[in-house]
C-alpha cells in the first residue's frame, strides 16, 4: 500500500526536493527561503518524533556535527545562512540513518514511490525529446518560462513536461537534436538521478541490470533511454561500467578480459578515437575538468583555516576558457570535492561523505559509483539525491523483488 505511516515523510521529502537545487523550481516565486526553511523543520520534526533512543555512536556523531558547525560560526569564512544551507542537510541525512535503522520502520513505501516519481521523470523526458526534435508542437501551456525565472537554468525549449537543450547541428523536422533535462537545470543532474535508480535496479534484481531475469525490463528501458538523452558523459562512463559488472556475474575472468582487450583495440582506430574526442567536447567534460583544476588550485594555496574550515561560498571562483563562444568566462565548481572541500573545508567534506558511507558501506560498487559521480556533481548538497541515497540503502535489503 502506497498510504501508510511513511507517506508523509516521503511526501514531505518530495516535495522540498522538487523546490530545492537541482529542479528547475528552485528558481519559482513559491521556493523560497522561508518555504524551504518550514518544509524542513516539518520534516525533521516529523522524523526525531519516530526515534524511540539514540545510541552511543549515534550521540557521538551528532555531537561531531554539532562541534564542527560550532566552530565554523567563529569562522569569518560563512555567513549564518550558509551554515544552515550546509548543516541542514547534513542533519537531515544523519537523522535518518538513525531512523532507518528503527525495526518500527516500513521501508519499502520509499522504494515504490521512487519508482513512481522517476518512471513519470523519464516518460516526460522522452516525450519532450520526440516533440522538440522531430515535430514543431508546442506543449508550453501554462508559462513555464515565467514560472521559473530562470536565473541559472540553461534550456531551449520550454514544455509542460520539462524541458531541453539544443545541439546545434542539423536533425530532425526542427533542424537540432536536444538533450532532455526534464524539470533537472542540467542534463548531467537528470543523468546521475537515471545512474541512481540503475543502482537501485541492479540492487533488487540480484546485483544484475541487463539480464532477462531483471522484473524491472520496461522501467529499465525509461531508465536507461533517458540517460542516453541526456547525452551526458557520466551517464555512459557509469552505464559502462554496470555493463562490466553485469559481464562478471554472467562469464569468466577470460571472457571479460578478451572483451576488454576488444575494447581496448578499438582505440587504435583512428576515426574511432577522433568520434570519442568530438563527443567529449561537445559535453561539459572538459569544462568540468578545468573547473575541478580550479578547484585543486584553491586547495594547494589554502592557508591551515581555509583547508579545516573552508574560503567560504564563492560566487564563479573559476575564470574558464569556453572553446564555443572563444573567450575566458567566469564559472562556479561542479565537483561535489571542489564546492564542499573548498568552500566548507575538510572536515565538512569528511562529515559529508562520511555519512553518506553509513548508507553505502553494504555495496562497494554502489559507494563507488556515487564517489566517482562526486566528481561531477555534488549530490551530497540535493535532497533529492540524498533521498536517492536513503532509497539506494533500503534496495540492498531487498533482492529479486519486484516493485508494483
Amino acid at each position: 500500500m502506497l498510504l501508510n505511516r511513511e507517506t508523509p515523510v516521503i511526501i514531505l521529502f518530495l516535495s522540498i526536493s522538487m523546490i530545492h537545487w537541482p529542479f528547475i523550481f528552485e528558481h519559482s516565486d513559491i521556493s523560497n527561503r522561508y518555504t524551504r526553511y518550514l518544509l524542513v523543520i516539518l520534516i525533521l520534526l516529523l522524523i526525531v518524533s519516530k526515534i524511540r533512543t539514540f545510541k552511543f555512536d549515534e550521540i557521538l556523531i551528532f555531537g561531531i556535527i554539532f562541534f564542527t558547525a560550532l566552530l565554523q560560526s567563529f569562522a569569518n569564512s560563512l555567513t549564518f545562512e550558509n551554515l544552515v544551507y550546509f548543516y541542514s542537510k547534513i542533519l537531515f541525512i544523519f537523522l535518518f540513518w538513525v531512523y532507518i535503522k528503527q525495526k518500527s520502520i516500513i521501508d519499502l513505501p520509499y522504494l515504490k514511490y521512487w519508482k513512481i516519481f522517476s518512471s513519470i521523470i523519464f516518460i516526460f523526458s522522452i516525450l519532450t525529446f520526440i516533440l522538440h526534435s522531430f515535430t514543431n508542437i508546442q506543449t508550453d501551456y501554462f508559462g513555464i518560462d515565467q514560472i521559473i525565472n530562470p536565473k541559472r537554468v540553461s534550456y531551449s525549449y520550454p514544455s509542460i513536461f520539462g524541458i531541453t537543450q539544443e545541439i546545434y547541428y542539423r536533425f530532425g523536422v526542427t533542424g537540432s537534436l536536444h538533450r532532455v533535462t526534464s524539470y533537472f537545470n542540467e542534463p548531467g543532474d537528470l543523468s546521475f538521478f537515471c545512474i541512481v535508480s540503475l543502482i537501485i535496479i541492479k540492487n533488487i534484481n540480484n546485483g544484475t541490470i541487463f539480464s532477462f531475469n531483471n522484473n524491472q525490463k520496461i522501467y529499465t528501458f525509461l531508465c536507461i533511454l533517458t540517460g542516453l538523452l541526456c547525452f551526458s558523459a557520466t551517464f555512459y562512463i557509469i552505464l559502462f561500467i554496470l555493463f562490466i559488472n553485469d559481464l562478471r556475474k554472467s562469464f569468466s575472468l577470460f571472457g571479460i578480459l578478451i572483451i576488454l582487450l576488444g575494447l581496448i583495440s578499438i582505440f587504435y582506430i583512428e576515426n574511432i578515437v577522433f568520434e570519442i574526442f568530438n563527443f567529449f567536447e561537445g559535453t561539459s567534460f572538459t569544462n568540468r575538468l578545468d573547473r575541478f583544476q580550479c578547484g585543486i588550485e584553491y586547495l594547494v594555496n589554502a592557508n591551515i583555516e581555509q583547508i579545516f574550515l573552508g574560503y567560504g561560498v564563492i560566487e564563479k571562483p573559476c575564470l574558464i576558457y569556453n572553446p564555443k563562444l572563444e573567450y575566458m568566462q567566469t564559472a562556479g565548481f561542479s565537483s561535489g570535492f571542489n564546492i564542499v572541500g573548498v568552500q566548507y573545508g575538510i572536515i565538512a567534506l569528511f562529515l559529508s561523505i562520511g555519512l553518506s558511507f553509513l548508507f553505502l558501506k553494504k555495496n562497494l560498487l554502489d559507494l563507488f559509483i556515487y564517489l566517482l559521480c562526486y566528481l561531477a556533481l555534488s549530490w551530497s548538497l540535493q535532497y533529492i539525491f540524498l533521498f536517492g541515497i536513503i532509497v539506494t540503502h533500503i534496495s540492498n535489503k531487498y533482492r529479486n523483488i519486484k516493485i508494483k
